[in-house]
């Protein structure tokens, strides 16, 4: 059988994003793991993505509007070229479309409800975490296996050496908490600092009401480049990430980035969180964020405290390798 392996991303960033963007970076890595592995990785992904000994097939201008069905005419008649076809967009045109190519073609969800149903009896569906597979066999009746994403762990160098601040680092959405992570920095007088997207979300109004909540305890620096978030993430006394009803995390990049950096995270066991973070070892799941905010203050007065070798130790299980690794035996078992 053919060595050669296509992975189709979406039309929302180019591949690497330039930018944080956790799907496309998923994408990314994937790449670079098929490659490491011995593959020859085509990529089917916006114009100006470019990947270091994979073969891309720019599709569309990047955009917001992510213009797959305008991508997806463009390369379907590639796609008879491959042993599997990792589809990574949101719309799965190609599954939908070549019902012959079916047997090749594994559907990577990243979305909790990405369709309003599936009308297939067999879709080849990975979910990122045995909770969203779960979920998603329970929505849409269909069969859904799950696989950790994966990182290359090198390019996490650990800082065992931290500094006195909590650090929020996420999408500045209600559900996300942000308002909290600027009232617990307050109430308790601790440093905190904030970076993550304040632009692709839902409530600008919500954004601006958190920014002028923040106050002499918290340093707001927004949208910052990759080395200084990944310097923020390593230098932190923990990673905070404050989750609320009705969102539920189907994966957290951040959590596993946070403890390969050997940073802790504190989290509230929204879908999960339970799976990618080893409670008291790693870090603090907590029921709720009223159970999380006495776990903040326990690590703000440093009573409560965590190993940031353990924290680097239960990371490293998510390899890129290994996460290809996986996918290439599941794809064996086509369909399910």
């Amino acid at each position: 059988m053919t060595s050669k392996i296509a992975i189709i991303s979406t039309q929302v960033f180019e591949v690497p994003p330039k930018g944080y963007a956790g799907l496309e970076r998923v994408v990314y890595y994937k790449c670079l793991g098929f490659k490491e592995l011995g593959y020859k990785v085509t990529l089917f992904a916006p114009k100006g993505s470019k990947v270091e000994g994979v073969k891309v097939v720019e599709c569309c201008e990047s955009s917001f509007s992510n213009p797959e069905r305008e991508a997806f005419e463009l390369y379907k008649d590639k796609l008879y070229d491959y042993a599997y076809i990792f589809d990574n967009s949101w719309q799965k045109w190609a599954f939908y479309k070549l019902e012959d190519l079916r047997n090749k073609i594994i559907n990577v969800l990243h979305g909790p409800e990405p369709f309003n149903s599936i009308p297939f009896e067999h879709f080849n569906c990975v979910c990122p975490s045995k909770f969203h597979a779960e979920y998603t066999m329970g929505k849409y009746g269909i069969v859904a296996k799950y696989i950790y994403h994966g990182f290359p762990i090198d390019d996490f160098k650990p800082c065992y050496d931290k500094e006195d601040y909590f650090l929020f680092a996420s999408r500045w959405s209600p559900y996300k908490g942000p308002h909290l992570f600027i009232e617990w920095c307050k109430k308790y007088k601790v440093k905190g600092i904030m970076i993550g997207d304040m632009d692709f979300v839902e409530d600008k109004k919500y954004v601006e009401k958190c920014l002028k909540k923040a106050n002499k305890y918290v340093e707001v620096r927004g949208n910052v480049d990759e080395k200084e978030r990944n310097e923020l993430i390593a230098k932190a006394k923990a990673v905070i990430s404050p989750l609320l009803p009705p969102y539920y995390e189907i994966f957290g990049l951040i959590l596993v980035e946070a403890q390969l950096f050997a940073t802790p995270v504190l989290v509230t066991d929204r879908g999960a969180p339970r799976e990618i973070v080893k409670h008291k070892v790693s870090g603090w799941v907590a029921k709720d964020t009223f159970e999380l905010e006495k776990i903040f203050k326990k690590v703000a007065e440093n009573k409560l405290a965590f190993d940031p070798k353990a924290c680097r130790m239960h990371a490293i299980q998510f390899s890129h390798i290994r996460m290809c690794r996986i996918y290439l035996r599941v794809a064996k078992e086509i369909p399910w």
